[in-house]
């Protein structure tokens, strides 16, 4: 496929998703899969826009019809081999659906993070954040509660968990904010703490306010505070005052 064939798709995708007809997604999603069919790892590059783009115009005219359908091209996708093909056609799918912000594409979002391959998982925890489901929670305190799970995958997993008001979350993102090694994640957590409205988590927050070694730990954890009603908005600003000078 030369470059003019590129653009040429690329204005056939934005046409079909300008017309938004019920004839639209099939056409979309069997161009994907023709696209993926069609190039091995080191030619796809350059069409990856053109899969995430027809399969996000897809689910955004008729996610009822194209979520399962990109469920099914991630399963067909399933078996990573030495060329890292399929991984990449997974991490695609999961931010075409991620793109949308359709909370019918939630299942794609659940998957992705399910996935083995960090590329994937990473995409996926990227956007949780945008959606909600009761599978998709136990999902997040999984990566969120793993030890060994990379700090990025973590930290944008605790920032969905934001979103969350259980019992089961404030565990979670208590454990965090105490003991995790990374101050992204505790600043995360300390974030998602008074995002998600957690009363009985102003103890731990003070604590954090006072003693962390990060000044971004600090500030989250006054700026949770402040939005839980335990500090003042003088306070917040001496904080970030001090961690200003402290450079």
């Amino acid at each position: 496929m030369r470059p003019n064939e590129i653009y040429m798709k690329s204005l056939a995708i934005n046409a079909l998703e300008d017309i938004a007809s019920e004839k639209s997604p099939p056409v979309l999603i069997e161009l994907a899969k023709n696209v993926i069919a069609n190039y091995e790892r080191e030619e796809i590059g350059p069409y990856i826009e053109i899969i995430r783009d027809a399969l996000g115009a897809a689910v955004q005219i008729d996610p009822y019809y194209s979520v399962p359908e990109l469920m099914s091209l991630l399963k067909t996708n399933k078996t990573d081999d030495n060329s890292g093909k399929s991984a990449i056609i997974r991490q695609t799918i999961v931010e075409a659906a991620g793109g949308t912000f359709s909370p019918v594409a939630t299942p794609v979002i659940v998957e992705g993070l399910k996935d083995p391959h960090f590329y994937v998982l990473a995409s996926a925890a990227a956007v949780a954040r945008n959606f909600q489901s009761e599978e998709l929670t136990e999902q997040l305190i999984k990566i969120a509660s793993d030890k060994h799970e990379f700090s990025q995958v973590k930290r944008d997993a605790i920032r969905a968990l934001g979103n969350v008001h259980t019992a089961e979350v404030f565990s979670c993102l208590v454990e965090n904010l105490r003991e995790s090694p990374s101050s992204a994640v505790r600043a995360a957590a300390a974030e998602a703490l008074g995002r998600a409205g957690f009363q009985e988590a102003v103890p731990y927050l003070k604590r954090s306010a006072k003693k962390d070694s990060e000044a971004s730990v600090r500030t989250s954890a006054l700026q949770s505070l402040k939005e839980l009603g335990h500090v003042s908005r003088l306070d917040l600003w001496l904080e970030r005052l001090k961690s200003l000078l402290s450079w």
